[in-house]
């Protein structure tokens, strides 16, 4: 992932609540979701390529968000 080193990783974690579930299969998601958004990064088309996670207290649980500025999906690809 020669992308990695060139793109701002921003993490901000705004919960004191303990995961209980499936590590193992979280991980898993949460791997392939950031391998994709480092491997399809041009950080020579953008002028601060960035990933933000974001993990927030909901009432249900939390909530991890997972946000980066990379090019998206083609609209072709994309159902309506």
């Amino acid at each position: 992932m020669e992308n990695y080193k060139k793109i701002e990783r921003i993490i901000s974690i705004h919960t004191t609540k303990i995961f209980h579930g499936d590590k193992k299969r979280l991980r898993v998601i949460l791997s392939n979701i950031l391998a994709n958004a480092i491997k399809h990064h041009y950080p020579e088309q953008r002028d601060k390529p960035s990933i933000e996670i974001e993990i927030v207290d909901t009432i249900n649980g939390i909530l991890i968000r997972i946000k980066d500025n990379g090019p998206g999906i083609e609209q072709k690809y994309l159902k309506d």
